[in-house]
């Protein structure tokens, strides 16, 4: 899962902004963040992983620039994609039917936080200026009221909100991102 940008990454975007998180130690905050991503995927039957080496990123793009081009791909994990110097890596970067894209950003929260649309905000950035057209983006996040049954239900474990107002709105005024209304 991507970890939050820092004011510093902000304020100077042209930098590399690498939005993948170190390897965590199981049972920590950020190691169960790593894996409520793992498990999300589930949401996105047939969805490919851009699987490399954790500071790979020419290949991570190559790869990802590969399975943008297969429309046989519904989904791409850990898409990495590069605008002004500013690398994301997306947590679902979803097909749709119509050769749009939707964002879905995974969080282990079980709210949302405006960190989280800053973050999004950067992505679309990114994912727009990166030539992909981008039809609206997700925050998806546990639902603190489900409960499990025998078996754990997950398309009922994560909520998933349309952001797009909040995150893709903050780029439609750009000359060089323009997001399609």
């Amino acid at each position: 899962m991507s970890e939050s940008i820092s004011g510093e990454a902000m304020r100077f975007p042209i930098q590399i902004v690498a939005l993948q998180a170190e390897v965590p130690l199981p049972g920590t905050v950020k190691g169960m963040g790593i894996e409520v991503g793992i498990k999300a995927r589930l949401l996105w039957p047939g969805g490919v992983l851009v699987d490399t080496k954790y500071d790979d990123y020419p290949e991570a793009i190559r790869r990802t620039k590969a399975l943008i081009a297969d429309p046989t791909v519904p989904a791409i994990f850990e898409a990495a994609l590069v605008h002004h110097n500013v690398l994301i890596r997306v947590d679902a970067l979803e097909r749709l039917p119509d050769r749009r894209w939707r964002l879905n950003e995974v969080k282990s929260s079980t709210r949302i936080k405006d960190e989280h649309l800053e973050e999004m905000a950067l992505q679309t950035y990114v994912i727009v200026g990166s030539g992909l057209e981008l039809a609206d983006a997700y925050l998806v996040f546990i639902d603190n009221q489900y409960t499990k049954d025998e078996e754990i239900d997950w398309d009922a474990l994560f909520c998933r909100k349309d952001v797009s107002e909040n995150v893709i709105g903050v780029n439609r005024g750009s000359k060089r991102n323009r997001v399609p209304q």
